[in-house]
C-alpha cells in the first residue's frame, strides 16, 4: 500500500463537496454571512474537557481554537448580524471512530433566536442534503436530560451526591470509576452525569434525538433558567451520535468570568495548566443581542449521512498524518 495516498474514496470527497456547497447555499439563502476569523488565537479554552494545542511564536504562547467560538461572539458582537463558519478546529487527546484531533467545524449564531428557533433552524438544514443514506424526514424525538434521569434513576443530576452517581455506575454498567478521578467537585459531577446518560439513555437512542434540560453543571456558556434547574442548551443526536450542539448564549459577562474562574480551579484540581482568561471575549459578551447559536462537526455529519464506521472514511487525512 502506497503511504502517501488519502484514505477515503474519490466519491466520499466528491460528496464533501455536494455537503458543503448545500451548506453554504442554505445559510446565503437565509441572509447568513459566512465569515472567516483566526484559527490561532492568543487565549485557550479553560474548559479542563478541551485541551488546547500550544503554539510557541518567538516565546509568546498562542492556542490553535479549539472552536471559533470566541472570535466569532467578537464580531456578532461588533456587527450584531447572523453569522456561520465553516473552519478547522483542533483538540489535544481527541482520537477515534468518531473523534480526531483536527476537524472541520460548522458554527453559526442567529441573533434574536430563542432556543427552539435554532432547533427548527437544525433540522432545516439537515433535511437540505442531497439525498443519502440517512432518513432526515422523520420527526426527531424528544429527551430531557434532567427528567430522564428522575425517570431512569430516581435523582436530581443537580442535586445528587457525586458518591451516590459513582455507586449509580457500578450498580447499572458494572464498571469501576476510577478513570472519572476524585474530585468532588461540579466538573466530576458532570463527567458522572455524562457517564451514565451515555451508557444508559443514549444507548436507547434511534434516529434523530434532540436532548434538553441539561443539568447546571452542563451549562458551559449558556444561560440558566430562572429556576436554577436546568442549563438552555441542545443536543442533536442521529442513531446515538451526538451532531450539534447548541446554547442560548449567555450575555452576563461577570457570570461568565465567574465559570471560567471555576473552569480554571477544575483544571488545577486535575493537574492541568490554568488557562488565561480572554478579557477581550469577557468585554465583547456584554455588547451580544440575545442570540442562540449551535456548533455542528462536518465531519461526523458526513458519516452519519453517508453511513460511514469510521471519521477516517470521509476524511482525506487522519491523525498522525505522515
Amino acid at each position: 500500500m502506497k503511504q502517501w495516498r488519502a484514505q477515503p474514496s474519490w466519491q466520499a470527497l466528491q460528496a464533501r463537496d455536494r455537503l458543503n456547497r448545500v451548506i453554504r447555499a442554505f445559510f446565503q439563502e437565509r441572509g447568513v454571512t459566512e465569515i472567516s476569523t483566526p484559527v490561532l488565537g492568543w487565549r485557550g479554552s479553560p474548559d479542563c474537557h478541551l485541551q488546547s494545542m500550544e503554539v510557541l511564536i518567538e516565546d509568546d504562547r498562542h492556542f490553535l481554537q479549539t472552536s471559533p467560538e470566541f472570535a466569532m461572539k467578537r464580531v456578532l458582537a461588533t456587527y450584531g448580524q447572523a453569522i456561520f463558519q465553516i473552519c478547522p478546529a483542533f483538540r489535544q487527546a481527541d482520537q477515534g471512530r468518531l473523534h480526531n484531533p483536527e476537524f472541520s467545524i460548522l458554527e453559526w449564531y442567529q441573533p434574536e433566536f430563542e432556543l427552539g428557533d435554532l432547533m427548527k433552524e437544525v433540522l432545516a438544514l439537515i433535511r437540505s442534503l442531497p439525498d443519502g443514506k440517512t432518513d432526515w424526514t422523520q420527526e426527531p424525538s424528544q429527551v430531557s436530560y434532567r427528567e430522564s434521569f428522575l425517570t431512569e434513576f430516581g435523582v436530581d443530576p443537580n442535586i445528587v451526591p457525586i458518591a451516590e452517581l459513582k455507586s449509580l455506575i457500578q450498580e447499572t454498567t458494572q464498571q469501576e470509576v476510577n478513570h472519572l478521578g476524585d474530585f468532588d467537585d461540579e466538573m466530576e459531577r458532570s463527567d458522572c452525569l455524562d457517564y451514565l446518560f451515555s451508557e444508559c439513555i443514549v444507548a436507547k437512542f434511534s434516529g434523530l434525538t434532540w436532548v434538553v434540560d441539561f443539568p447546571v453543571c452542563q451549562a458551559a456558556m449558556a444561560e440558566v433558567d430562572e429556576a436554577g434547574q436546568t442549563a438552555r442548551r441542545f443536543e442533536l443526536y442521529v442513531q446515538g451520535i451526538e451532531l450539534a450542539n447548541g446554547y442560548q448564549e449567555l450575555t452576563d459577562a461577570i457570570a461568565m468570568q465567574s465559570r471560567f474562574e471555576q473552569w480554571n480551579q477544575y483544571r488545577v484540581n486535575r493537574g492541568l495548566p490554568r488557562m488565561d482568561i480572554d478579557q477581550r471575549l469577557l468585554s465583547a459578551v456584554s455588547e451580544l443581542p440575545r442570540t442562540s447559536g449551535v456548533a455542528m462537526g462536518l465531519d461526523r455529519l458526513m458519516m452519519v449521512w453517508q453511513e460511514a464506521e469510521n471519521i477516517a472514511e470521509v476524511m482525506p487525512f487522519v491523525w498522525p498524518v505522515s
